[in-house]
């Protein structure tokens, strides 16, 4: 090979162009709001058990 450059660097780079151009970020708003509503109701469960 006549370029001098590590094998990996080109690997990566290329590996990383095509996570830029395709991968998309998950749309996890409805598991968030359900994990948000779950919450809520483990937090005033628990305020009314110390109450107690």
């Amino acid at each position: 090979m006549a370029e001098n450059y590590e094998s990996g660097d080109s690997m990566y780079d290329y590996m990383k162009g095509l996570q830029q151009k395709f991968f998309k970020e998950p749309d996890c708003q409805k598991l968030h709001e359900e994990i948000d509503a779950i919450h809520q109701e483990f937090a005033t469960r628990m305020c009314k058990m110390d109450r107690r």
